[in-house]
């Protein structure tokens, strides 16, 4: 068996600094608004640098789509473009936003329920028939479900949420109910 040495040269280059932040597309969510959600950032001031990673980058999509599934938009693409200077040290990235349709709630479904009736339970959510679809808030709303159930005794309670598509631009939000 012949044995070899092999050698890496590895050239880092410059660390890129980030220069200027764009969003395209985003018409129902202001850019400020989601500027926020960002990691990646421009500097700020002289002094304090923000360098570029791609890392950041990919978890700033996920972010960006969050917010905007949290307005009802659960078609979002986003994709980030990257156009470096001719020194390749300074960056501006362009966020590409697709924002697809506002989903409604066509219906609250509650099933599993016996000792509580659904209007109860329903009265307690934050979601109701015809808002803007949030799986946020239908998080929230389960654990509405939870503290209901768990205030008179019921510790072995659980909720199973579940979003289905009912037709365009409509979510059936079901709620299924194990009161243990």
């Amino acid at each position: 068996m012949d044995e070899g040495k092999i050698h890496y040269h590895i050239e880092s280059g410059p660390r890129v600094k980030i220069r200027k932040i764009k969003f395209t597309g985003n018409e129902s969510i202001k850019t400020r608004e989601l500027k926020k959600v960002l990691k990646t950032k421009p500097r700020k001031w002289l002094v304090l640098q923000n360098y570029f990673q791609n890392e950041v980058l990919s978890s700033d999509i996920s972010e960006l789509r969050r917010a905007y599934d949290r307005k009802g938009y659960l078609d979002t693409a986003i994709s980030a473009e990257q156009v470096f200077n001719a020194k390749k040290n300074r960056i501006d990235i362009i966020f590409n936003v697709k924002e697809g349709p506002r989903y409604k709630i066509e219906r609250i479904v509650i099933s599993g329920n016996k000792f509580f009736d659904t209007d109860s339970i329903e009265k307690e959510f934050r979601l109701k028939d015809g808002d803007y679809y949030s799986e946020e808030i239908s998080k929230n709303d389960a654990g509405e479900i939870l503290r209901i159930y768990r205030q008179i005794g019921f510790v072995d309670v659980s909720v199973t949420h579940k979003r289905s598509f009912s037709g365009p631009g409509k979510v059936l939000s079901e709620f299924k109910i194990n009161e243990g």
